[in-house]
């Protein structure tokens, strides 16, 4: 019966949850057993006292605007559908948001080079809390702002956070090798306030209605604006000359950061498209209604840590090459759902494995721009690379996602195999770089 069919999912998908997290926190103790007489490194530069201190600050700051932007996702199409948009009207919102970071986003990343990270974070802060606050005001025309807000705001998220790290890391001479934890952490802390922010969201939505996710989300952005200005420094990138067009000629002259940044474009294009295909790819229905959707986000997040967990143990490879991982195994999950739609436990599994490749992604990318990306351009080149990610998304919510769950996946999957070929002639062009900068002796 259509009741028992439910429970019976309801019973997997909460027991996926419970297997998930025992993998993780066994991962997790083994992994940091194995390094408690391993500190030498931590100690080798800047002190390992001195270094935690720095790493737990950033990691503080990263954690509450990430649990921020988290409260805010999951409500976001039911808080349009609640206010009476029709569904045409809530894909322009969700469109102008990419435009929005599309456009803007480049020249974000300018701004922060060469007016200042921090201030720029602090912006960020104060942009998306207008951007929540216009959530409670039901006129289409004042969300449009909102969603042109965050789609800026999210520009600065994802890029100046990161540069100022990376260049106060420096600056303060710690070992490079050290960026490597720091970003592992990030990701790691990034999926526990997913689900911590999930669950909130789902109590505080309950009690009060879609729209109190959306006015909690202020909260930790007030911490954030206190923390900074208490304890963060400014850095800055090249001031000298435009960072536009800086990074606008190192991506000219550089063909393998070109090649980085289409690579990585590729993957988020396909992460934040599957973001609209994953509920009616696991639904059927007999049991749409019922599913636990929230128990299923809490496992795609645990998810993300395991990968998180996996970059850790796997030191014994060298990052540039867990890419190919990272985009072949995609490419290969996004063929379930086309072959075997019917088969909602084997697709469910298929999204667990490509959450695993996000949780891993996430830190390699950040490991690699930090390798490769000049410091006096950094935000502004990141920023970029968001350009054609945001292009991508636009493009397929406007074609094939929107029409069928076959063609959104068959767009993945040649997405992923672009994603694949991009690094390759990355790799290839990196090592043609160092070779030519290499002194003949």
């Amino acid at each position: 019966s259509k009741a028992t069919v439910s429970v019976l999912y309801c019973i997997m998908y909460h027991g996926a949850l419970v297997v998930l997290i025992g993998i993780y926190v066994c991962g997790w103790i083994t992994l940091r057993s194995g390094k408690r007489d391993d500190k030498k490194d931590d100690s080798a530069k800047g002190g390992n006292g001195q270094f935690r201190g720095f790493q737990r600050n950033y990691l503080l700051v990263y954690g509450l605007v990430m649990f921020s932007d988290w409260l805010k996702g999951p409500y976001v199409y039911a808080l349009y559908d609640s206010y009476g948009f029709t569904k045409k009207d809530i894909a322009e919102l969700f469109v102008a948001g990419f435009l929005s970071s599309m456009i803007c986003g480049t020249y974000c990343g300018a701004i922060s080079d060469k007016h200042g990270r921090k201030l720029m974070c602090l912006v960020f802060c104060l942009t998306y809390m207008i951007s929540a606050l216009t959530k409670l005001v039901p006129n289409y025309w004042v969300l449009m702002f909102g969603r042109v807000l965050a789609g800026i705001a999210t520009s600065l998220l994802t890029t100046t956070f990161e540069a100022w790290m990376v260049s106060e890391h420096r600056s303060r001479g710690y070992a490079a090798n050290l960026l490597d934890n720091t970003f592992a952490w990030a990701t790691q802390i990034n999926g526990l306030v997913a689900v911590l922010a999930g669950m909130a969201a789902s109590t505080v939505a309950d009690m009060y209605g879609f729209v109190a996710p959306f006015v909690l989300a202020v909260l930790p952005l007030l911490v954030i604006i206190a923390v900074i200005m208490c304890s963060w420094g400014e850095n800055f990138g090249n001031r000298s000359v435009s960072p536009v067009a800086r990074g606008y000629e190192l991506l000219k002259s550089s063909s393998h950061l070109m090649w980085l940044g289409l690579a990585q474009s590729c993957f988020e294009a396909a992460m934040f498209t599957w973001v609209f295909l994953w509920t009616p790819a696991i639904s059927t229905p007999q049991t749409k209604a019922s599913l636990p959707y929230g128990v299923i986000f809490a496992s795609f997040m645990t998810c993300i840590m395991v990968g998180s967990l996996v970059f850790e143990v796997s030191t014994l490879t060298p990052v540039p090459q867990l890419p190919y991982v990272l985009h072949g195994v995609p490419a290969l999950t996004s063929l379930i759902p086309i072959v075997l739609p019917d088969n909602k436990e084997l697709v469910f599994g298929s999204f667990l494995l490509f959450e695993c490749m996000c949780g891993l992604f996430f830190p390699t990318y950040a490991s690699l721009r930090a390798q490769h990306i000049p410091e006096e351009s950094r935000a502004a080149i990141s920023n970029f690379f968001r350009f054609p990610m945001n292009f991508l998304v636009v493009v397929f919510l406007f074609t094939g996602a929107q029409k069928d769950n076959t063609s959104g996946f068959t767009l993945l999957f040649f997405t992923h195999l672009a994603g694949l070929y991009c690094y390759y002639r990355f790799s290839k062009s990196s090592l043609t770089t160092k070779a030519a900068s290499s002194p003949i002796l």
